[in-house]
Parts: C-alpha cells; sequence; structure tokens
C-alpha cells in the first residue's frame, strides 16, 4: 500500500462532481460516498498519470486499460488485512482491472466524515482474478474478519492479495 498526495483543488473538483451527481441507483450510501470516490479517481489519476473517463463500467483508463475503482472512507489506516469490497449491484461494472483505495479523515458523525488525512492506493487485482479469489457476502452477515454488518450482498478480498501499486505498471 502506498500513500498518494492529493490537494484542495482535487478536493473541490470532488465535491463539484458529486454535487453534480447526486444520488445514483444501487447507491449503498445513496450517494453519500461519491465525493470520496471522485477524490480517489482524480488522485489516483494524477498519480500514474491515467485518464478519468467516468464510463458506466470504469473510471479511468491508463496504458490501454479499463480501471475501475472502489473506495472506502475509514477513521484509521488500512492495514493489509483489510479488506476491498464490490457490491453485487456495481457487478456491471465490468473492467480489466479493479484499484481499491481508501481514505483516511480524523473524524466521523454518523455517516458523515471530514479532516481528510491521507489517499491510500491499497493496490490492484484484475477482474479474472478478483471473481476466482473473492468471498461473496449475503446482505446482514457479519464478516468474521472484522465484525462489520454486510450493508448489501457483496465480494471482498482481502488487500494482501492485491497487486501492490509499485508492481503494477509491470504486471499490465
Amino acid at each position: 500500500m502506498v500513500k498518494i498526495p492529493f490537494t484542495p483543488e482535487m478536493v473541490s473538483e470532488s465535491k463539484k462532481l458529486a454535487d453534480s451527481m447526486g444520488a445514483i441507483r444501487n447507491s449503498i450510501l445513496e450517494g453519500g460516498g461519491n465525493r470520496a470516490g471522485f477524490l480517489a479517481e482524480l488522485a489516483l489519476c494524477a498519480y500514474f498519470g491515467a485518464k478519468r473517463v467516468d464510463k458506466a463500467n470504469h473510471d479511468i483508463l491508463f496504458l490501454n486499460k479499463r480501471i475501475e475503482i472502489k473506495t472506502k472512507r475509514r477513521t484509521v489506516d488500512p492495514t493489509p488485512y483489510y479488506e476491498g469490497s464490490v457490491a453485487i449491484t456495481s457487478e456491471h461494472q465490468i473492467s480489466d482491472y479493479y484499484a481499491f483505495l481508501s481514505l483516511t479523515f480524523g473524524k466521523k458523525s454518523g455517516k458523515n466524515y471530514s479532516r481528510l488525512n491521507s489517499i491510500w492506493l491499497c493496490g490492484f487485482i484484475s477482474y479474472e482474478d478478483f471473481i476466482k479469489n473473492c468471498v461473496f457476502y449475503e446482505k446482514g452477515e457479519i464478516d468474521k474478519s472484522n465484525g462489520f454488518v454486510v450493508l448489501t450482498d457483496m465480494r471482498n478480498i482481502k488487500y494482501r492479495e492485491l497487486i501492490k501499486p509499485e508492481e503494477f505498471k509491470t504486471t499490465i
């Protein structure tokens, strides 16, 4: 995992993009995570020199590979034992790779997070390897690795199973 830089301009742009999008259909957080998702896209594009395309099936293009970004908000920095998730309602987003990012905030109140501290690029995995290696959880089930009550049917994978950010460019 690697901490990637972000700027106040990215934070401002992510707010504009999220406000213009509003709540999207099948959103677990009813649009509440859009700002974090857009910020992750902007930061990853700047970090890798990728192109943000905002398509229905993928968010960015890098070295001619379609990458769908999945983002989690947290109040603690991620570890290799944490998990990346893809909701079943997002399975129509068939891309070449998933990129998993985590945003660490200093404060959480209900579903709202504030005081962004850092953005972590946790790793990548090909769509095929994700499907082969993920663990399926049903809505309401408890993830025994962390005690989280699953909000919707989803597939999870441990960050330690992902392609490390520094190896990704040579992998694809």
